[in-house]
């Protein structure tokens, strides 16, 4: 990262040089300048902006998008993270900022271009709006503070309104275009972007639920509000905190890839910012966030050996977290690997919660460890930790539906029965609830009653082939042949090797 700061300092130095030189020959009469050149070469003198529009090309000839390969970028992570805290240090150039978001957001290099494309005209339109409405600013001492109020005034005519509902970057692109809502960190986005392009050096500060960005403007501090219109502040809404952009780069990898459908991207795209953010010591939130999303993202995809993995590196690293032990003892239950996870939900019984937490964390410690023993074929100590769950949440849909699965292990119709219907009270349109139900009714030779139930799950799931293959079953064991033979052969359509 020297070798970068070292070479942009200068550039930078040659060409104050180069303004001061030019503005010298012009008083000697030796050239001669118009009134926007002289403007342009006194900005950079006194390191108002460092390039004009000529020397900015050239600079981004050195950082062009190609220098951000698609390959090269997520190949090297340290080398691309040099690139881009050298750039931002130094002078803030948008391409520092922008290409890093594109990249991770894109599927492949085409996507990535077709992004970078859409924003450049997003900046040149409102550039063209921006001159054509305040091209007469008042260029004395508050230049740049008038010129950044003008370009907020600008801004907020053309900002679209907020929505929650998640888009991709590629659709938020367009979607401002045509001043349709998009989520709340694209317009963060798109706006910083805008500021970098005008030469507005910024930072990001991170509050609860949002971020603003601060603006350093004649040596005051400014404050631009994304989250609703108002005037530029001099004082802080409320307490932030100012972060990096690598920090913010984190937070936007974490949640665009928890928010996008495509399992291989979310994935990809957190193993990069893995690699960026392994062995910071002053980034572990970030990096734990990511771990642990990484994990679950794995687990999601059903790649278990992965998710246990990362999750032991969790525990390893941050071993006073609850959630960690959480997502760790899941996972190995899901891998049917029965003693590890047991030790591990023990691990959090230990665990000294604030009273929230027990209320939240502790029913599903008990919910899980008696599906584990219900699978282990221990019945008695399964139906206990189901019991224990309840206690504390008698709400838990979960925990009534695996104790009426233990009491119909047991034969216990009249309590697998009360415990179904309580959880039949809190969610009507689980499938596998109407499922178990059936299977209850028939074993407790009410065959009437487990019809009922399997069409209702039927009605909900019309190709349940083993819901109608058991429906059919009923029906022609009570003697309703049309009504057996039709439910038999849609079951055999569904799924042939139900007839062999």
């Amino acid at each position: 990262m020297e070798n970068y700061i070292l070479f942009l300092k200068k550039e930078i130095e040659k060409r104050r040089k180069e303004a001061v030189s030019l503005l010298n020959k012009e008083k000697e009469g030796l050239i001669l300048l118009n009134e926007k050149e002289k403007e342009e070469l006194k900005k950079i003198t006194i390191g108002e902006k460092f390039f004009s529009e000529d020397e900015k090309e050239k600079m981004e000839e050195i950082f062009r998008f190609s220098s951000f390969s698609y390959e090269e970028f997520l190949k090297e992570p340290e080398f691309c993270e040099e690139k881009i805290i050298a750039i931002e240090k130094i002078i803030g150039e948008a391409s520092g900022f922008i290409y890093p978001l594109i990249i991770i957001s894109s599927l492949n290099l085409n996507d990535a271009l077709e992004i970078s494309l859409e924003i450049s005209k997003i900046y040149f339109g409102v550039k063209e709006k921006f001159e054509k409405n305040f091209g007469k600013i008042n260029k004395e001492k508050n230049y740049r503070l008038n010129s950044l109020m003008a370009l907020r005034d600008t801004l907020l005519e053309l900002r679209p309104q907020i929505t929650e509902n998640f888009i991709n970057f590629k659709e938020a692109m367009f979607y401002y275009q045509m001043k349709r809502k998009i989520p709340f960190l694209y317009l963060l986005i798109i706006e910083a972007y805008i500021l970098k392009r005008f030469n507005y050096l910024i930072n990001f500060i991170k509050r609860e639920k949002d971020f603003l960005l601060a603006i350093k403007v004649n040596n005051r501090l400014l404050y631009w509000e994304i989250s609703y219109s108002s005037p530029l502040s001099y004082v802080p809404i409320d307490f932030g905190l100012t972060i990096s952009f690598l920090q913010f780069f984190s937070y936007y990898v974490n949640f665009y890839s928890g928010k996008i459908n495509d399992y291989n991207l979310a994935i990809r795209n957190l193993e990069f910012l893995r690699k960026i953010l392994e062995g910071k010591k002053s980034l572990k939130n970030e990096y734990l966030l990511t771990l642990r999303n990484l994990s679950s993202l794995y687990f999601s995809k059903e790649d278990l050996v992965n998710a246990k993995k990362i999750a032991k590196i969790l525990c390893e690293i941050d071993s006073d977290s609850y959630e960690n032990y959480l997502l760790l003892g899941n996972i190995l239950a899901k891998k049917q690997e029965y003693e590890e996870a047991l030790k591990i939900y023990e691990k959090i019984l230990n665990f000294d919660l604030l009273k929230e937490e027990k209320e939240n964390v502790l029913p599903q410690v008990y919910c899980n460890q008696g599906y584990i023993y219900l699978n282990l074929n221990k019945i008695s100590e399964a139906i206990e930790n189901f019991q224990k769950a309840l206690e504390l949440k008698p709400n838990y849909f979960e925990a009534y539906f695996n104790l009426g699965n233990a009491y119909l292990q047991k034969k216990n119709f009249p309590l697998a029965e009360k415990n179904y219907l309580s959880a039949l009270k809190l969610n009507k349109k689980n499938p596998l609830l109407y499922f178990q139900l059936g299977r209850l009714y028939t074993e407790w030779n009410k065959k009437e009653k487990a019809i009922q139930y399997y069409k209702k799950l039927i009605s909900l799931q019309p190709n349940n082939y083993i819901g109608l293959y058991n429906l059919g079953l009923l029906y022609r064991d009570l003697g309703k042949k049309e009504e057996a033979a039709e439910c038999l052969e849609k079951a055999i359509r569904l799924n042939p090797n139900l007839g062999k």
